[in-house]
């Protein structure tokens, strides 16, 4: 016989045991109250007006019990994989004997706490959906992170490219006509307030800087800075913006 059908008879045969054995908990609760299983019940509708009697004869009952037994019992397998558990995996040749016990077990626990079992089952799927949802929010979190790190790295290599071309222009390093080896001043110790004042935007985590922002970072003078940057303005290295409060804000231009 194979497997799958092996399996199927199992949660079949448990979720009868298990129902066959509440309805006859019940049915001997019932005797031991004095009362019979065929019981008359009343229903009310919505609106509390209305009132209709039926009668709930035993065979009713022992299908209720039945049902939901065997729905337990066939919910064994979805609660196995949420454990990842490989007792039902085929991939095992023979397939052990003993794993078959243990899921006679499971299925007769679950078909016999059925209501309850099958509750704990519920708000464990409900549980792991919210976490898978999470978790894939997490990772399209991390995807637009790493696209806007991905496009702020290619926006710095420009910058820097930029920032070469500056030092360049305005910062010409001397040459040996005109100042000896022993005078020239370490590559290190280079830097003119053009170079500050884009070091200040490039290391900034806005694009954009105020005046008081730069003044803050290089300790230049604010009406240096200004005069620097309509200079670096106009030779098409930055341009100017207002932020929402109206004040002039200056970042670098991202050449194509």
């Amino acid at each position: 016989m194979k497997h799958t059908c092996i399996i199927i008879i199992i949660m079949a045969a448990a979720g009868i045991l298990g129902g066959a054995t509440n309805f006859l908990i019940l049915f001997r609760k019932e005797k031991k109250k004095g009362k019979k299983i065929d019981k008359t019940v009343e229903k009310v509708d919505n609106n509390n007006v209305k009132e209709k009697k039926y009668k709930e004869v035993w065979w009713v009952t022992f299908l209720r019990c039945l049902s939901i037994s065997l729905c337990a019992s066939f919910a064994v397998p979805l609660f196995l994989n949420i454990l990842s558990s490989d007792l039902l995996s085929s991939d095992k040749n023979p397939y052990p004997v003993e794993n078959y016990f243990i899921f006679i077990g499971f299925c007769v626990i679950s078909a016999f706490f059925a209501k309850r079992f099958l509750e704990d089952l519920y708000s464990k799927v409900n549980k792991l959906e919210k976490d898978t949802k999470d978790v894939k929010d997490k990772a399209e979190e991390a995807k637009e992170i790493a696209k806007e790190n991905e496009k702020r790295g290619q926006e710095v290599n420009k910058n820097k490219e930029k920032l070469k071309e500056i030092i360049s222009k305005y910062y010409p390093k001397p040459s040996s006509e005109n100042r000896g080896p022993s005078t020239r001043l370490p590559e290190d110790k280079v830097v003119t307030d053009e170079e500050k004042i884009v070091n200040a935007i490039l290391n900034s985590k806005y694009n954009f800087r105020t005046t008081i922002g730069i003044a803050g970072d290089t300790n230049i003078d604010e009406s240096v800075i200004k005069e620097k940057l309509q200079l670096l303005e106009k030779e098409g290295f930055v341009e100017k913006k207002e932020n929402s409060m109206g004040e002039d804000i200056w970042g670098l231009v991202i050449g194509d």
